[in-house]
């Protein structure tokens, strides 16, 4: 009885602690909080600390190991600066919202078992195309072109595309229509966002002006884009919320 009347006391007293500290709920599109608590921040303030950066400074002045993986680390955003040119950087992130999963049509076709979501194939080297790995089938592909499509009305920039086959069962209904497209827009974007890890952490490290710059590049280009991607459902339904992504949610 003594400790069910403890721990009834300790959560008592974190509910009255938690409702002091709670921020009310707001617009979410007001900058108030912003302005409020902006200044309380001390950066370095997510992954890394600032007593992160500096042990790690230290280990690189004083073992061999950490320069090695300082040096690699910094040839390796070194080859981003370069990759990561304005033009690379439009075909990349592209206007149209990026997709999640798809199945693929081939597999469906040769007699395989197709999977909903399937685990596709994407290569920076060839980044417009993408493979099956089960039937080996490259998309875009002639045999499945992409002939449905539909126009955002709330962004005409924006054209969905999809193949035009009987569609896919998913969670007992029969709605699923495949886009390997939306495929290759989100491993593009995704391929982009990863880039910005290695930058950062690089400049971190040697402070090198290039590899800040590349990463203001490459955040200016998705804040262009990112901002206008609309709600869309997250298996294979490739469904879209044709409207502001701020009233969807």
């Amino acid at each position: 009885m003594k400790l069910i009347l403890t721990i009834f006391i300790s959560l008592t007293m974190t509910t009255l602690l938690a409702d002091q500290m709670r921020i009310p709920y707001g617009d979410p599109t007001s900058v108030e909080q912003w302005k409020a608590f902006r200044k309380t921040v001390v950066h370095p303030c997510v992954s890394f600390k600032e007593q992160d950066l500096q042990r790690a400074r230290k280990n690189i002045e004083t073992h061999e190991w950490a320069r090695k993986y300082a040096d690699n680390l910094s040839k390796n955003a070194d080859q981003i600066v370069k990759q990561m040119t304005r033009e690379f950087l439009d075909m990349m992130v592209e206007v149209t919202t990026a997709g999640g999963t798809t199945p693929c049509p081939a597999c469906r076709d040769k007699g395989l078992r197709w999977l909903p979501n399937n685990n596709w194939q994407w290569s920076v080297s060839k980044p417009n195309e993408l493979r099956c790995p089960h039937c080996g089938t490259v998309y875009p592909n002639e045999k499945y072109p992409e002939t449905i499509k539909v126009q955002s009305k709330w962004d005409p920039r924006q054209v969905f595309t999809f193949i035009d086959v009987e569609p896919f069962p998913c969670f007992g209904y029969k709605q699923s229509m495949s886009n390997p497209s939306s495929i290759i827009r989100a491993s593009k974007v995704a391929y982009v966002f990863k880039q910005l890890d290695t930058l950062a952490t690089a400049y971190a490290l040697n402070g090198k002006i290039e590899h800040a710059e590349t990463i203001k590049r490459i955040l200016l280009k998705i804040a262009e884009v990112l901002p206008h991607y609309l709600v869309r459902v997250g298996y294979t339904y490739n469904e879209y919320a044709d409207c502001d992504p701020h009233h969807a949610c």
